[in-house]
């Protein structure tokens, strides 16, 4: 009887201690699992998305405003997406959000959600934000930005330390006192571009949200030039009856990005000429801020109509170039 006694009491401690061993090991795995969410919550930190960067505040909340980009691709570099958790461009115009891989179409209620970004034409913040947004399945659940470009940032991208080459419309006639072009592009032209960029006076959006120019160029004005496959692009003034700047003293151009220029989603690169009159056009050359996370180099080409009638000012058909620029042999 005593023995039996003794065998159940050792069995009760040996269960007893095996209880606490397994809940013992639970806690640690508990323990381990919490400990690696921490570890991969420290990993995905913002402080390398870009090159130059500093903390601002959108909606009460610190983000990373960017200043400058990497110089080699990826630019940009956020955490990788997931399913539940991507990072997005908005295109209100299109009604979707954009990402790495691909793009979600936007409901109504993903519509409403999203206003704020783009209801403000002072601050068409989809033009300057990438956002984080929470998906179910293909359906938006939450958004809140995630990283802010200075708007300097995309003129760097596009177009600083390049050359714009490709046709300009010729010069046609004089009619009621000012100059008309013809509609077709036919001339050689080469705009080229420093790294002078500054705040663009007079433009009525603000905010943290400024408008920015690049100065250039008419590199070919006056004098024939390298193009960036080493053949001569004759000057403009070479032929003075189709001269489409024979009144210009300069050949300085200011290239501007402007965000819902008319209110319609109509973001346009523009070209204003030595002359006066400009150009609006260039959907890939403005660059969205998702273009800067996922595109591996600049993209064009850049059709420019005029800010008016068709003939008021010079339209232009170029591409973005490196390369080229001196003078002919």
């Amino acid at each position: 009887m005593k023995s039996t006694t003794r065998l159940a009491l050792l069995w009760t401690i040996l269960l007893v201690q095996i209880f606490a061993i397994s809940c013992g090991g639970e806690d640690s795995d508990d323990e381990d699992s919490q400990q690696k969410q921490d570890e991969e919550d420290e990993e995905e930190t913002f402080d390398d998305v870009c090159s130059e960067q500093q903390m601002t505040t959108i909606d009460g909340v610190e983000i990373v405003e960017c200043l400058a980009l990497h110089d080699e691709a990826p630019y940009v570099r956020l955490p990788e997406d997931s399913d539940e958790r991507r990072f997005v461009g908005l295109n209100p115009d299109r009604a979707v959000v954009e990402f790495r891989g691909g793009e979600v179409a936007l409901n109504e209620d993903a519509m409403e959600l999203l206003a704020p970004e783009y209801e403000d034409w002072d601050e068409p913040r989809y033009a300057y934000l990438l956002y984080e947004v929470e998906l179910d399945g293909e359906e938006l659940k939450s958004v809140k930005p995630a990283l802010m470009f200075n708007g300097e940032v995309f003129l760097h991208y596009n177009l600083a330390g390049l050359a714009l080459e490709g046709l300009i419309s010729a010069f046609d006639e004089m009619e009621g006192g000012a100059p008309r072009f013809e509609l077709e592009p036919s001339l050689p032209i080469r705009v080229g571009f420093g790294e002078e960029i500054e705040q663009r006076e007079m433009a009525p959006q603000g905010g943290s949200f400024r408008v920015y120019q690049l100065k250039g160029t008419i590199t070919n004005l006056t004098e024939g030039v390298l193009g960036a496959g080493d053949d001569c692009i004759p000057a403009l003034a070479d032929e003075p009856e189709t001269n489409p700047f024979f009144e210009a003293h300069t050949g300085e151009v200011e290239v501007i990005r402007y965000a819902n220029m008319h209110t319609g989603f109509d973001d346009v690169i523009v070209v204003d000429w030595p002359t006066g009159g400009d150009n609006m056009g260039g959907e890939d050359l403005f660059a969205r801020p998702i273009d800067l996370l996922r595109r591996d180099e600049v993209s064009g080409p850049y059709h420019g109509t005029p800010h008016g009638t068709p003939w008021s000012s010079p339209t232009m058909d170029v591409e973005p170039v490196d390369g080229g620029g001196g003078p002919c042999p």
